[in-house]
């Protein structure tokens, strides 16, 4: 490339990027937002000519993969711009994806240029000369912002990365770091556990030692001065600090208000015992891909800066056979049964029929097919299998439980959950509606804390006792208020509370609508489901999607009730199948596929929360509708406090149904909250003897009962069991007690 006169400093700052783009080739970073480009930043000619060449490509089914075959040059400079799949292109537009690495980059950088190079359109709405002033413009703004990048990151990295590799090959007199980044760790004094995210060499301070000076030689009995010759500098101690995520259940537990820590080598023992090794901490997922056998395998920035830990390695994928059954049969039942409610929904939907008056029916079949193409379009059978759970579980709650109830079961005992109909919960919503001030969606701050949270659902009145909450005492009849479930900010519960917060549930006296609010979406624990809920920046809010809308009666949709309750009956019919073992024909899928894949599919939190989920909604089913509504109504008058009306509801449920071993979990349930231990005792064993010595829960609540009465080997012992069932449970950081309980100077942890 020769520069002259007219393109010195286009070429000059194009060759610039390049250059950085090199320097940080190896060193990743966090995504950039994607770049959307239009004239006169990029030539308009050019990009038409370019759209116009995609279509050509698309046309003709020529991709990246094909490119070669027809001739296609991977080294030239608009290559990206041209086969790129996930770059958009219009006559006046092109917008890059969000750039992961500097390769990416700089193939962004080399489209544009030849765009900006090589346009041959003189009629272009501005002057050549302007054009090039806007483009020059462009570059000076990206250079600015990648050596931003490389000052306030990527440097940083690098260097880290550097003295990572001196300490584990014993350079420099360092200090060796005993674990590495995703061990398991316990601290020593305190109890809890944790997931080794990063260390480093901690250089310890200078310390000026001071020599007494005799009285036989100076006549002096006092020390010398600070900057005498008698003061010496003693070497520096150097040794490792390790930065831990704490498990948040452990914290809760030991009352530790802790999400993350720094710790000193010396306070911190690995952890060995295989049922205490699932870490659960929201900030897992941004430093980890996923669980693999003892540890947490670093991700792309966490391998980089520590190359030489013993996970920091590739990550090689097990052939377990049982897996890759249990994989295939889900993912080729769950296909099946969307195939069945693509049919239902179709039905009820002709070719000319308006969508308005169904606006709820397109949507669930624009997710279905969406759901469908995802999962086939999956390589990997334990990905797809993953997606297929995490469709039925959304699904099947979306569409027959209230999904937003269930939220409230966070301030419960384990073994409480919130089943409802959706028709049931519309037909509540639409009679309590006139008594709710907010809506669904609204930013809304709380008049005593100060968080700001968004408004995910509501109640006429609480459906637990509120009577000794904090904040309430100024509050009048607040068992009679409507209550909010509300998402809050995370940065605001870390001021009001010392920590995040998931979930919030208020009285509508202690909220005020934030008619002013004019910022973005909310810093969240975890984000909001896309398919539910979508930012609206016009009204600094989020909308619900239509299905919520219908379900909170914030629309009049009463004509989709046959089609909602067919849809139900069918998905309740397939789970009953999945109960009972699948059919005959082997067209079902069993629950014990659903187990394997917890124990050995589910290397995530999120994955193994969706896949215990989708177990326990099958729990709930029963060959007889009439008896599965009952249940629910137990489970909505035990969440409002009326124990007694519940407990004669699963006692009638087991009097028509002794084998309903779900029944019998909710019976042992109250029972304990009602105070009668061995009653509870005995349902939570009939619960167990029902489902096989399956139901996880049951188990975990005799686990509870043990520990409570301080019988620490029977509790552990049932907490392990469990946790072979569901190795994710949070029932861990209880097992983690019970053994330090037991035997405090032998405890595996």
């Amino acid at each position: 490339m020769t520069s002259t006169a007219k393109n010195r400093v286009p070429v000059m700052l194009y060759r610039q990027l390049l250059g950085w783009c090199r320097k940080y080739q190896e060193v990743p970073f966090n995504p950039l937002p994607p770049v959307t480009l239009e004239p006169p930043l990029v030539s308009a000619s050019s990009l038409r000519r370019l759209c116009q060449m995609r279509a050509i490509l698309s046309n003709n089914k020529i991709n990246d993969h094909a490119a070669s075959e027809f001739g296609g040059n991977r080294h030239h400079p608009a290559y990206y711009a041209l086969y790129g799949e996930h770059v958009s292109v219009s006559s006046g537009l092109i917008t890059f994806p969000e750039i992961t690495s500097a390769s990416q980059l700089r193939a962004i950088i080399r489209s544009v240029y030849w765009l900006n190079n090589h346009s041959s359109d003189s009629t272009e709405d501005v002057t050549a000369e302007g054009r090039t002033k806007d483009q020059i413009s462009l570059a000076f703004d990206a250079l600015r912002s990648v050596n931003q990048l490389s000052s306030s990151e990527l440097d940083s990295r690098q260097r880290k990365r550097d003295l990572t590799i001196k300490v584990r090959r014993r350079e420099s007199s360092l200090p060796n770091a005993k674990f590495h980044v995703g061990q398991i760790v316990k601290q020593r004094r305190k109890g809890w556990r944790g997931a080794v995210v990063g260390w480093t060499v901690d250089e310890g301070k200078n310390e000026k030692k001071h020599k007494r000076l005799s009285s036989l030689t100076t006549k002096q009995y006092t020390l010398s001065a600070p900057n005498s010759e008698t003061a010496t500098e003693s070497p520096k101690s150097r040794s490792i600090k390790y930065t831990i995520l704490v498990d948040m259940n452990d914290s809760s537990l030991l009352h530790e208000s802790k999400t993350v820590n720094l710790e000193a080598e010396e306070d911190l023992i690995s952890v060995d015992n295989p049922h205490l090794q699932r870490i659960h901490n929201h900030l897992v997922k941004q430093y980890f891909d996923r669980f693999h056998r003892s540890h947490f395998v670093p991700n792309r920035l966490l391998s980089f800066t520590y190359p030489l830990d013993d996970y920091s390695s590739e990550f090689e994928s097990e052939n377990l056979p049982e897996l890759a059954q249990a994989s295939a049969a889900i993912v080729r039942d769950s296909l099946r049964i969307i195939e069945s409610i693509i049919s239902i929904i179709s039905d009820h939907i002709g070719d000319d029929e308006e969508y308005d008056e169904l606006a709820l029916l397109s949507t669930l079949l624009i997710d279905l097919k969406r759901n469908t193409a995802a999962i086939e379009d999956t390589s990997d059978e334990n990905e797809a299998a993953m997606l297929a759970i995490k469709w039925m579980y959304s699904f099947h709650v979306r569409v027959t439980a209230s999904k937003f109830l269930y939220c409230t079961c966070l301030l419960l005992p384990l073994l409480i959950e919130i089943p409802n109909l959706v028709q049931w919960a519309r037909r509540v919503n639409k009679r309590v509606k006139p008594k709710i001030e907010y809506s669904l969606g609204q930013i809304v701050r709380h008049k005593l804390y100060g968080f700001r949270g968004v408004i995910v659902g509501f109640d006429e009145k609480p459906r637990i006792d509120v009577s000794n909450w904090d904040g309430l005492q100024g509050v009048e009849d607040a068992s009679e208020k409507p209550f909010y479930h509300i998402r809050p900010d995370i940065n605001d519960c870390t001021k009001a509370f010392g920590g995040p917060r998931d979930f919030r549930y208020c009285c509508e006296d202690n909220l005020e609508f934030i008619s002013s609010y004019t910022g973005g979406p909310l810093e969240l624990a975890t984000d909001l489901n896309e398919a539910e809920w979508r930012w609206d920046p016009v009204t600094a809010s989020y909308t619900p999607s239509q299905e919520l809308k219908f379900m909170f009666a914030e629309e009049d949709r009463d004509n989709l009730a046959f089609v909602v309750g067919k849809i139900s009956d069918v998905m309740a019919e397939f789970l009953l199948q999945v109960r009972d073992g699948g059919e005959s024909n082997d067209q079902t899928f069993s629950l014990d596929d659903l187990f394997v894949q917890l124990q050995k599919g589910a290397d995530n939190l999120d994955d193994a929360t969706l896949t215990q989920d989708l177990i326990k909604e099958i729990w709930k089913e029963s060959s007889d509708r009439r008896l599965r509504r009952v249940l629910d109504k137990g489970v909505a008058a035990l969440l409002e406090g009326k124990n007694a009306t519940a407990m004669a509801i699963f006692s009638e449920i087991l009097e028509q149904d002794a084998t309903y071993h779900e029944a019998w979990n909710k019976l042992a349930t109250v029972q304990w909250m009602l105070g009668h231990a061995a009653q509870s005792r005995g349902s939570a064993m009939q619960s167990l003897r029902h489902s096989g010595d399956s139901n996880f829960q049951a188990l975990a609540g005799l686990g509870l009962a043990d520990m409570e009465d301080g019988n620490f080997e029977e509790a552990a012992e049932k907490f392990q069991r469990c946790l072979e069932m569901n190795p994710w449970s949070m029932v861990s950081a209880r097992l983690a007690v019970c053994l330090d309980k037991r035997d405090p100077e032998k405890s595996d942890r």
